[in-house]
């Protein structure tokens, strides 16, 4: 079935998509050897709450965190934990969604490689 959507249920989706897209970029210049999934995790949170969006995996059936962060042998949809730190070399995938009414907008981006470096704007 499509469900067709108006200029304001668009507008709220662009909304979404750009704040995660923005969000997506200031965690990577936050990326460092030795961060946790877990800060990354807090990061996340506060940035979109800070942006006037709600994370919408918190408390979705009860899950604790803002995001879904797997490294390396964790396929997807890992839980952002303070214990392991991220070491060089290692692969990380993040999924973070932001969610304003009808404006839930998912993401997922990976990293590789030893160049923690913030995109070019």
């Amino acid at each position: 079935m499509i469900h067709y959507k108006n200029e304001e249920q668009i507008k709220l989706m662009r909304q979404s998509a750009l704040l995660v897209s923005k969000t997506l970029a200031e965690i990577a210049k936050i990326l460092k050897p030795g961060i946790t999934t877990l800060s990354i995790d807090k990061f996340i949170g506060s940035y979109i709450r800070d942006n006037n969006g709600i994370p919408s995996f918190l408390n979705y059936h009860g899950y604790p965190f803002n995001s879904c962060i797997s490294v390396n042998d964790v396929v997807v949809h890992g839980f952002p934990n303070g214990a392991e730190p991220v070491k060089l070399n290692k692969v990380g995938k993040n999924n973070t969604a932001w969610a304003k009414m009808i404006g839930i907008t998912p993401a997922l981006f990976t990293l590789i490689g030893k160049n923690w470096r913030a995109p070019p704007n």
